[in-house]
């Protein structure tokens, strides 16, 4: 009854076009996500969370637009999700650190640097994390012999023995900004690579652009990840992770400012 009566609304979520199909992109809404996470996805998709921006739309007279957090922008769902410059410093960080701890783990598993049967979240991160095969840093300046921008990655990880180095840059951009920010991630990376190369000459140096989209919108996430881990069951379930770890990161996100916590 109630998904016949959503079914026939001219404006719903455009989520809704891919819940319960097998498209590919969605998947994460199986992995113990509950029905009222999903039903909070709606409802920020549809953009009906109680903003300043919603109670101007709806005339409720007077009210301040801007920002109750930053004072700069005008207050919105889209806003609070990946634009306010008061939540970058904490809130954004966290989110994206959670979301990028999932594909560590799994890169940690696959060296056998950690045990396959721990979660996760469970999971210490370490500046650098070695053995004979392969070196991981996290969060850690890249020594350079000229100036170069951008040589701070989020994640490196060096295979010794196959000779390859990834740079990798996690990003959690709104939604439509998913395909621009993979190509700005290696746009800044371009240096670096160069001047990698011309230190490693018989190294392959790969550029990682890791963007999941806020609410869980990915464009490339799956090909670039089956870079390092390869194909198979393991890549999509990391990657679906991904994104139910970024969307949940942006649901507790919204309940903590709307419950004042922020």
């Amino acid at each position: 009854m109630l998904v016949g009566e959503y079914e026939a609304k001219v404006v719903k979520s455009v989520i809704w076009k891919d819940i319960g199909k097998e498209r590919e992109g969605y998947g994460w809404m199986q992995q113990n996500v509950t029905s009222q996470q999903v039903a909070r996805v709606l409802r920020i998709q549809e953009q009906t969370v109680p903003t300043r921006g919603l109670a101007k739309i709806r005339g409720k007279h007077p009210v301040e637009e801007k920002c109750r957090l930053c004072m700069k922008e005008k207050e919105g769902v889209k806003h609070w999700l990946c634009g306010c410059e008061y939540l970058a410093g904490r809130e954004y960080l966290k989110r994206h650190d959670q979301t990028l701890r999932v594909l560590y783990a799994e890169i940690l598993k696959m060296y056998g640097l950690e045990d396959r049967r721990k979660a996760w979240f469970n999971t210490r991160i370490e500046t650098v994390r070695e053995n004979e095969r392969v070196v991981i840093v996290w969060n850690k300046r890249m020594e350079t012999h000229t100036k170069v921008s951008h040589r701070w990655p989020d994640l490196r990880v060096e295979d010794k023995k196959e000779k390859v180095m990834w740079i990798m840059d996690m990003s959690c951009p709104g939604d439509s900004n998913v395909k621009e920010k993979e190509i700005e991630k290696r746009n800044n990376y371009l240096d670096l690579m160069y001047e990698m190369r011309i230190q490693r000459p018989n190294w392959r140096i790969r550029t990682v652009p890791l963007v999941v989209g806020a609410m869980g919108a990915i464009h490339n996430l799956k090909g670039e990840v089956e870079q390092i881990l390869g194909e198979g069951p393991s890549t999509t379930r990391c990657v679906e992770e991904m994104q139910k770890v970024t969307v949940l990161g942006s649901l507790q996100l919204i309940h903590r400012i709307e419950s004042g916590l922020v």
